[in-house]
């Protein structure tokens, strides 16, 4: 069997994943992370049916086990889901360890933190243990994906659901294309240097060669302003989420230009005029930008981040199925109908 290609280096993202989380303004660049989360969590509320017993996949310090507590069950007991206990997995102790000197957000999903990084298969769980698997903005940087998600469907039960969130392909085109034409300006040619994501035409049949079935896809394109390009790439770092893909080029001398030519492009490229009040991120530290002239208000660049919301169930004989092959009783065509 040819080995997996390795496309993120995943130890440079457990430094980087580190470090965020041991950061003393962990907390200041949870916005997206908490958003995603929410809106994961909104979506298993619409399943009318409980799922007592959850895994999240690359947990954090438990981002979805706050939402899922946030609410009660619609019937009977738990959180949101109908969700009672949950287990944390994650390879980084300091992401799982981050919040644990804090009184406990809520109280109706009991949980369990457990140090184990998703990108080592198997998992260390028997099979059908789960009734549903979850992750949100977790699993973008794991190399077999494909064998990862085989794995949570042999420890999710019978009928059981994987619901997850993660980056996709149309995640920072702004700053995509300002550090490419600032490369090939500076430079005279391109690096990687925005980590790879899955296409959303893809995820379906992903799920389908894992072995879910009736999988479903929606896609949400969110939009945050910030100050400047430079904002927006420290945010980055202090979500743990700069490039760690294995072509990765280390800045070096004339990276500085690169970046002061990237960040020039991306104003000029992308730049908006906000209004008074907008929640523009790295204002107050940066200084407010050049307003247009009589406008009153300031410049400032949005970034994109496209997340892909899929779901998919284990299979089960309650599930509808397709009829055999070759089982219609007529053909699809033309039917005539006569007035009358």
């Amino acid at each position: 069997m040819a080995a997996q290609p390795q496309v993120f280096n995943t130890a440079l993202k457990h430094l980087q994943r580190t470090a965020a989380y041991t950061s003393p303004n962990s907390r200041s660049y949870d916005y997206l992370r908490t958003h995603v989360a929410n809106s994961l969590v909104a979506r298993l509320d619409d399943i009318k049916r409980p799922f007592p017993l959850a895994l999240d996949l690359g947990s954090g310090p438990g981002y979805l086990s706050n939402e899922l507590g946030a609410d009660s069950a619609l019937t009977g007991s738990g959180g949101i889901g109908g969700v009672e206990k949950i287990v944390n997995i994650d390879g980084c102790i300091p992401a799982l360890e981050r919040d644990q000197h804090l009184p406990p957000s809520q109280t109706l999903v009991s949980s369990y933190n457990l140090n184990h990084s998703i990108t080592s298969t198997p998992l260390p769980f028997p099979d059908a243990s789960f009734d549903l698997a979850i992750s949100s903005l977790s699993l973008h940087f794991v190399n077999d994906l494909p064998n990862l998600l085989s794995e949570v469907n042999r420890v999710l039960k019978p009928d059981g659901c994987l619901l997850f969130a993660m980056p996709g392909g149309g995640t920072l085109p702004e700053l995509r294309s300002s550090l490419i034409l600032a490369e090939s300006e500076r430079k005279g040619g391109v690096s990687p240097r925005v980590g790879p994501f899955v296409d959303p035409t893809d995820v379906g049949t992903l799920l389908t060669s894992s072995g879910f079935k009736m999988p479903t896809v929606d896609v949400e394109d969110v939009k945050i302003g910030y100050a400047d390009a430079y904002t927006l790439m420290r945010h980055l770092g202090g979500m743990g989420e700069s490039n760690a893909g294995v072509g990765k080029v280390e800045n070096g001398q004339g990276d500085y230009d690169t970046f002061l030519a990237a960040s020039c492009l991306y104003r000029e490229m992308f730049g908006e005029l906000g209004e008074e009040g907008d929640d523009i991120l790295g204002q107050e530290e940066e200084g407010e930008g050049e307003g247009e002239e009589g406008g009153g208000g300031y410049n400032y660049v949005p970034a994109t981040f496209q997340i892909i919301y899929g779901i998919g169930w284990k299979n089960h004989e309650s599930q509808q199925q397709p009829d055999e092959r070759g089982s219609a009783q007529g053909k699809i065509g033309f039917v005539e109908v006569e007035k009358s």
